[in-house]
């Protein structure tokens, strides 16, 4: 359980982000900023000033577990640089920290971006745990209108990672593809499917609504359970709040503080 879970999380099971948690987590085809490392790395290509995000993750209101994330990024000539660092804790038991490196260029309305991410896992018994590992992660942006249509590939290809005495794990990969539009112009809408190895079997959705440009309302369904969430802006500031409510572990909140200029 060990390894599935801490293998999966490298490859996107649990990003921060409170704005895209709560419309479903469907964010691969509109992320944007720093953030967009963990998401679709394509979205580092919106950057156009020095910007800065910090989140924080409560999962399944859990009060021993934390998800700390802090990204930053700008653009640089033609491309957009962000880095950043996630790390998950159980107490003192039990911790995954991933560093994450990416850069994105935009050529008119398609963007093309890649990140580096690399992993590294520990236990209170290092004898259980002997290595990390990394990913190479990918994705692309293409506008057409008014829609936005997003695909992004995270792949685990450390040649060979060794946790709880299995030798050899390797080849672990999600992908996401998902479209997003506005209807009407304040009403933002969201769809995304997923492929953790058994196809794009996995729907989410969500929806974004915005009264005078200040405060949000946010809803969606991520793997079959209800997600919300609420937003506030002032110029360059953004404040979000994000929830996933599943009846049978309990609710998973997220806190975002964003500088987005």
């Amino acid at each position: 359980m060990l390894l599935a879970g801490a293998l999966q999380g490298a490859v996107g099971e649990f990003h921060p982000g409170a704005r895209i948690g709560g419309m479903g987590a469907a964010g691969v085809a509109f992320v944007g900023g720093p953030d967009a490392l963990f998401w679709n790395p394509a979205g580092i290509a919106s950057l156009q000033a020095p910007a800065v995000v910090a989140d924080l993750g409560i999962p399944y209101s859990l009060s021993q577990v934390r998800v700390l994330t802090l990204s930053g990024g700008a653009r640089w000539r033609f491309l957009g640089l962000a880095a950043g660092m996630l790390s998950k804790r159980v107490q003192d038991l039990f911790s995954e920290t991933y560093t994450s490196l990416g850069a994105a260029v935009a050529f008119g309305p398609l963007k093309l971006g890649g990140a580096f991410r690399l992993i590294q896992l520990g236990v209170k018994d290092e004898q259980t745990l002997s290595r990390s590992a990394w990913t190479l992660d990918f994705g692309g942006r293409l506008r057409i209108g008014r829609v936005h249509v997003g695909y992004a590939r995270f792949d685990l290809l450390h040649p060979e990672l060794s946790v709880l005495g299995q030798e050899g794990i390797r080849g672990i990969s999600l992908q996401r593809l998902g479209f997003s539009f506005n209807l009407p112009a304040f009403v933002f809408w969201s769809f995304e499917a997923d492929d953790r190895g058994e196809g794009f079997r996995i729907l989410k959705w969500g929806v974004e609504a915005w009264y005078t440009g200040a405060f949000a309302i946010r809803f969606g369904v991520q793997d079959g359970h209800m997600t919300m969430g609420v937003g506030f802006r002032a110029e360059a500031l953004r404040l979000d709040i994000g929830a996933l409510s599943n009846p049978y572990l309990g609710t998973t909140y997220r806190f975002s503080l964003a500088y987005l200029p």
